[in-house]
């Protein structure tokens, strides 16, 4: 009911088994994350975002897909496959939906441990709470967040 409240007609939710089966063996390598601090921590990452998103797009075959802008480096990622492959489809980066403590929807949160998840949401009231000090020290001073506040 939450999917058609928000104008949905149909939802596709493929199997892992569906999607990867025994005999799959082909995979998509952008070199464009790999070569980046993200892509060297976690060597393989973009290839599998790669290769998920290609196989939905050429199931799916839709004229926009939408991506959350929360991992800059996969969108841009995503966009060069696209690109890079003609594969006729928009890539639409929309802002990020958090959880009502702000941390980032992600089906990656449910690797967090609880003590992980519990903490996670302490890096983005960190990053607003330095925009609200920056914007704040542009005021009467002009010039941003004077050192060591």
């Amino acid at each position: 009911s939450r999917m058609s409240s928000a104008g949905a007609s149909l939802i596709f939710t493929p199997t892992i088994e569906s999607m990867y089966p025994p005999s799959h063996s082909t995979y998509v390598d952008p070199r464009l994350g790999e070569s980046t601090p993200e892509g060297r921590s976690r060597p393989g990452f973009f290839t599998g975002v790669s290769t998920v998103v290609v196989k939905l797009l050429n199931i799916v075959r839709p004229t926009r897909a939408y991506f959350g802008q929360k991992d800059a480096v996969q969108c841009s990622v995503v966009r060069r496959v696209v690109k890079d492959l003609n594969i006729p489809a928009d890539v639409v980066v929309v802002p990020t939906v958090r959880e009502p403590d702000g941390l980032a929807m992600s089906s990656r949160n449910a690797y967090l441990t609880d003590e992980g998840r519990s903490a996670a949401p302490v890096v983005y009231r960190s990053l607003v709470a330095g925009e609200a000090a920056w914007v704040e020290g542009l005021g009467g001073r002009g010039g941003g967040v004077p050192a060591g506040r």
